[in-house]
Formats: C-alpha cells, sequence, structure tokens
C-alpha cells in the first residue's frame, strides 16, 4: 500500500509539473512532495496503530476517548476565536517582514491568552462540578488528559501553520517526520509494553506534540516578540470572530452523529464508529495535502489561468485516487476489519463507505474555495447551519432505529446536501471547472457495489471478480487525464535520465 500511494504521489507530481506554468508548477511540485508525503506517512502510519488500540482498548474506553476530544474541540473553537485563520490569511497577503512580525506577535497573544485562561478555568469546573455528568467514575480524568492534548496541538497549529503559507517545507517535513516518530514510539512504549492502556494513549500523543512545539520553536525562527497592534488585533478580531461561528457550526453538524449515538445507545456504539472513521483518514489525506499545497497559492493569485489549469488538473487526479478507495472500501470493508480490528469492533465494517463519503465531502476543499478567497465566512455560517440542521433531522430519525448505520447513512445524506449547496455559493464567487458528473455517476456504482456486498455475505473471490470488472470502468470514466499523466511522465522522466 506505501508504494502504491507513493507512485501516484510521484505521477500525480510529474503531472502537475508538465500541466502548468514553469513558476506555479515548481512551487506545487515542491509543496506537494515536501507536505503531501510527510502527511501520507503519517495517515498510512496511524494504521498501524488501529491493531494496537482496539487490542489494547475496548470499545467503551475508545468511545469515551472520542466523547471527550467533542467536548475539548468546541472549547478550542470558542475561546481560542479562531485567531490562527486570521493570522495565516493575513500573511497570505504578502506583509513586509515586520508587519509580518507584527501579525504574529498580536495573534499569538490573543490566542494563547484565550487558551491559557479557558482551559484552566474549564479544567476547574469539571473538577468541581461536571465529571459525573459526562463520564463515568472510570473515566472521570479522561477530560483532563484530552485537553491538555489539545493545548499542546492547538499551539503546535498556530506556527505550523504559518509554516506552511511561508512555504518553508524543509523545515516542515523534518518537524512533522519526527513528531510522527516520537508519537509512534512513545504510544508503543506506553500502551503495548507498559500496558497503561488510556493513560498510555494520551502520554503518547502528548510527548508529540511536546516534541513538535520544541521542534517548531527552534527549526522554524519564528520570533515572539512583544509587539501587540490594537488596530491590527481588531482586524484580526473582526476576520475571526465570524469563522468561530462557522466553525462551531460546521464542527457541531459533523459530530452531531456521536452525541447523538451516546444519547440512543452508549459510549461502546461511539468507539465502533470512531474505529471506522479510521479507515477514512486516505481521504482526510487526500484533502489535507490538497489544502495545504494548493491554497496558498491559488490565493495570492486565484484569478490567474495557471491557478485555474491548476485547480481543475488536481481535481482529475485526486477524484480518481478517491473513487479508486472507494471502490477497494466497497469490495473488501469485512476483510479489512477482519484482519486489521479486533472482533471487538468489527460492526464498524458496515459503515466504512459511508463515513469514508461524509469525511471526504466534509473536508472536500475544492468546493467553498470561494469563501476563502473572498472572505465571505457569513455565507459559510448560513449554509452549515443548514446542513447542521439537516443532520440533525437525519440523524435523529435513523439512530434509534438502525443504530451506527443509521448515523454514518444520516449523515452521509446530510453531507451531499450540505456541500450541494458550499459548491453553488462558492462557485458563484469563483467559476472553477470540475467533471462532477463523472465523479458522482462512479461515486454511485462504488455505493451500489457495497451495498451489495454488505447486504450479501459473498465470498471474497466473487468480490474480487466484481472489483476487477468494475476497476477498467473507473479507469476508462479518467482515461484522458491518465494518458496525459502517463505520457508527459514519461517524455519527463526521459528528459531528466538526458541530462
Amino acid at each position: 500500500m506505501y508504494l502504491y500511494f507513493i507512485k501516484i504521489i510521484v505521477q500525480h507530481t510529474v503531472f502537475l509539473w508538465t500541466m502548468t506554468t514553469q513558476s506555479s508548477k515548481k512551487k506545487f511540485a515542491l509543496s506537494f512532495i515536501s507536505f503531501g508525503l510527510v502527511q501520507l506517512i503519517s495517515q498510512l502510519a496511524s494504521f498501524f496503530l488501529i491493531p494496537l488500540y482496539t487490542a489494547k482498548l475496548s470499545p467503551t474506553d475508545y468511545g469515551s476517548i472520542e466523547y471527550a476530544s467533542l467536548f475539548c474541540v468546541i472549547i478550542m473553537i470558542l475561546f481560542s476565536l479562531q485567531v490562527q485563520q486570521g493570522v495565516v490569511r493575513f500573511i497570505a497577503d504578502g506583509p513586509t517582514e515586520d508587519e509580518k512580525q507584527k501579525i504574529i506577535s498580536t495573534g499569538f497573544f490573543i490566542y494563547t491568552i484565550g487558551l491559557a485562561s479557558v482551559s484552566s478555568a474549564m479544567c476547574f469546573v469539571y473538577l468541581a462540578f461536571g465529571y459525573q455528568f459526562l463520564f463515568e467514575d472510570a473515566y472521570q480524568y479522561l477530560f483532563i488528559w484530552q485537553l491538555s492534548y489539545f493545548v499542546l496541538m492547538c499551539i503546535n497549529n498556530f506556527f505550523f501553520s504559518i509554516l506552511i503559507w511561508e512555504s518553508k517545507s524543509k523545515t516542515a517535513s523534518i518537524i512533522s517526520v519526527s513528531t510522527l516518530v516520537s508519537t509512534l514510539i512513545s504510544t508503543i512504549v506506553f500502551i503495548l509494553i507498559l500496558d497503561l492502556s488510556i493513560k498510555g494513549y494520551y502520554m503518547g500523543l502528548i510527548f508529540g506534540q511536546l516534541v513538535s512545539v520544541v521542534l517548531t520553536l527552534l527549526l522554524s525562527k519564528i520570533k515572539i516578540k512583544i509587539n501587540f497592534d490594537t488596530a491590527l488585533a481588531t482586524d484580526l478580531l473582526k476576520f475571526s470572530i465570524p469563522t468561530i461561528f462557522s466553525s462551531l457550526a460546521f464542527y457541531s453538524w459533523f459530530v452531531i452523529d456521536r452525541f447523538m449515538l451516546n444519547y440512543y445507545i452508549n459510549k461502546d456504539a461511539i468507539g465502533v464508529f470512531a474505529i471506522a472513521l479510521k479507515f477514512a483518514s486516505p481521504l482526510f489525506l487526500v484533502t489535507s495535502v490538497i489544502e495545504t499545497s494548493m491554497v496558498p497559492l491559488i490565493v495570492k493569485d486565484p484569478h490567474s489561468a495557471a491557478s485555474k489549469d491548476l485547480l481543475k488538473n488536481i481535481f482529475s487526479i485526486a477524484s480518481l485516487i478517491v473513487i479508486l478507495y472507494l471502490l477497494l472500501v466497497s469490495c473488501y470493508s469485512q476483510e479489512i476489519f477482519m484482519y486489521f480490528v479486533d472482533a471487538k469492533f468489527e460492526a464498524g465494517a458496515s459503515i466504512i463507505w459511508c463515513v469514508c463519503v461524509g469525511q471526504l465531502f466534509a473536508k472536500w476543499y475544492f468546493f467553498n474555495l470561494g469563501f476563502t478567497i473572498y472572505k465571505k465566512t457569513f455565507q459559510f455560517l448560513i449554509i452549515t447551519l443548514i446542513g447542521t440542521f439537516f443532520n440533525l433531522l437525519f440523524t435523529l430519525y435513523a439512530i434509534p432505529r438502525y443504530g451506527i448505520v443509521g448515523a454514518a447513512v444520516g449523515t452521509m445524506l446530510a453531507t451531499f446536501i450540505f456541500y450541494g449547496l458550499i459548491f453553488y455559493a462558492s462557485h458563484r464567487l469563483y467559476p472553477a471547472k470540475f467533471q462532477l458528473k463523472r465523479f458522482l455517476i462512479l461515486l454511485i456504482i462504488t455505493g451500489s457495489v457495497n451495498y451489495f456486498f454488505i447486504k450479501n455475505r459473498t465470498p471474497i473471490f466473487i468480490k474480487t471478480l466484481a472489483f476487477v470488472v468494475v476497476l477498467p470502468i473507473l479507469l476508462t470514466a479518467y482515461k484522458e487525464p491518465l494518458l496525459k499523466m502517463l505520457k508527459l511522465g514519461w517524455n519527463q522522466i526521459t528528459y531528466f535520465r538526458a541530462r
């Protein structure tokens, strides 16, 4: 699997190198390799931890971890004031070095004051009054562990997002790999060797974030000085505060299914659902790599022919990767859970495809570029509230009747409505050519295959036969971009060999 995804990244980079202008293709190829390959390794490496998590943690353990994280994310969104979004957006406008320093210092001051004060207050309130309402006695300190991890992660993300927008790809790659290795090793030590269960889970994550924060401050050369500017702080908050509400609305829409699972069933159901979410990480990889690699380049010059050509080409290849992965999941979801996941979580096999599609559109950054370019945060908020309403409606109906399957299907249907509205509104602001009809037809085909195999206990050789039959249909649908990619890629390889 590693070799397959690395091959796709290399082909994709070569293709884009030859399909865009000389300036943009070099920047994007460097960004894609530096950020994309690191995230690739990170996401694929998480698969190795799934057997460890499911073997050492019960569904209740993992469900409680997921439940604690839901509350912590809401706290972080609300009280960090989303200042990091304003900081990276203002840096993208190309300020001078002194102006950039002032933006970072002012934003960091607001960010840390909000995080430190609110996190301390929430710890006190939780320990004094709240834990008995959220968790059983055995999990009473879980919220504190989760909050500590999130505070470190937020501080780390503040600086790391600056590295991305400044295109410091080499530094970001070193930090990402070091964080990944330290997290993996410490998690294995704490959970497998020392057998610390949930405490070991959090110790591994916290140790990895500490390594990341230290390396970021040492290697990034980002200077934090006492350089607070009141007028700049006002501008940052004017941009960021509206995103608080849109982020809360978006996040609420995104996690309603797990809150409803806890209300109607229990935390065991959340644990099974959360493990199924892990298998959507390759799709999150595709979208997050595109965002970190592509968006800074496009936002700086969104209306150029090179930017629009870049966007069109990326969507074609990215959607092919997505469809191929969904086909794989459709045919082999039960086998994937059989070999990767402990039997306690096997019910999650029936929802992988729905969860993957929901995750895909939830982070499909292609469709809302217009909001970022033109800073239309209020429009995004309104559409998100509509999507949240439909998700609540669907999950309220489906979960009591169908359990985790109802949660997955309800969220997926709400996602289609939500991103249909997002695409329509964003496309009016920033028209872009996407071959959506082809993509949606192939999405329906993979969904039909998944439904048939979930409803019927099918031998693996029949599933393999179906995979072999459907695969040429997918490749034929993307014949043109594939042939261009292969032809131009071969020409580029021949050119480098000649040199």
